[in-house]
C-alpha cells in the first residue's frame, strides 16, 4: 500500500525556475524526514500559471520539477532511484483562479510528495537454505 507521507507545494517567480530561498527551506526540511524514512519514494511534479503559450509552460514546469530534483539530490545526496519521473503538467492543473496576481501566484509551484510503500518498510522474514 503507497500512502503519502508529506507533500510540499515551493513557489517560483515569473518565467522562473530558480528556487526561492523560502523553498529551499521547504525542501530541506522535506529531505530531513526523507534520509530517516525507509521506503520511500519521491514525487514531483512541476506547474504554471496561465499566462504565456502552451508549449512554453510545459518546458517551464518540467525545469522546475528539475530544478526541485537537483537541489534535493545535490544538497542532501538523495539518491536519483528515490524519484519519480518528474512531471511538466504546464497550467493544465491549477489550485486557484488565474484572474489576479495573487492566484497566478499559487500557480507557479511544484509539489513533492513522500510516498512510502507500507510493503517495503516492513520487515520479511528470511529463510535460509542449508546446502
Amino acid at each position: 500500500m503507497i500512502t503519502t507521507q508529506e507533500t510540499v507545494a515551493v513557489n517560483f517567480k515569473v518565467n522562473s525556475a530558480a528556487l526561492l530561498p523560502e523553498a529551499r527551506q521547504q525542501l530541506d526540511n522535506l529531505a530531513a524526514k526523507a534520509v530517516i524514512t525507509k521506503g520511500y519514494v519521491i514525487e514531483v511534479a512541476g506547474h504554471t500559471d496561465s499566462t504565456g503559450s502552451e508549449a512554453k509552460n510545459f518546458r517551464l514546469s518540467r525545469e522546475r520539477a528539475e530544478s526541485v530534483i537537483q537541489y534535493l539530490a545535490v544538497n542532501h545526496k538523495i539518491p536519483l532511484r528515490r524519484f519519480i519521473t518528474p512531471m511538466g503538467y504546464g497550467k493544465t492543473e491549477a489550485v486557484a483562479e488565474n484572474t489576479t496576481a495573487a492566484g497566478r501566484a499559487q500557480d507557479r509551484r511544484v509539489e513533492v510528495k513522500m510516498l512510502l510503500n507500507r510493503g517495503m518498510t516492513r520487515r520479511t522474514p528470511t529463510t535460509s537454505v542449508k546446502p
